[in-house]
């Protein structure tokens, strides 16, 4: 029992870190989708390009808009 409690625990500790390095990847992705979404130039290319991918893109700086 003590073992199962002390290997838990120890995945708990593993998750916990890698959640903070996901969170900032987080972070650093949707500022910089967001920055590149505010040039006409790219928004016009993306639209006549890939519109699915430019959908995609504008979801995620909506929702960290609305967090």
């Amino acid at each position: 029992m003590e073992n199962e409690a002390a290997n838990l625990e120890c995945e708990f500790k593993t998750i916990e870190q890698d959640y903070g390095a996901d969170h900032l990847d987080l972070v650093l992705t949707t500022g910089y989708l967001t920055r590149l979404l505010s040039n006409a130039r790219v928004v016009r290319y993306l639209a006549q390009k890939f519109p699915d991918i430019l959908a995609e893109f504008q979801k995620i700086t909506e929702l960290r808009k609305a967090a």
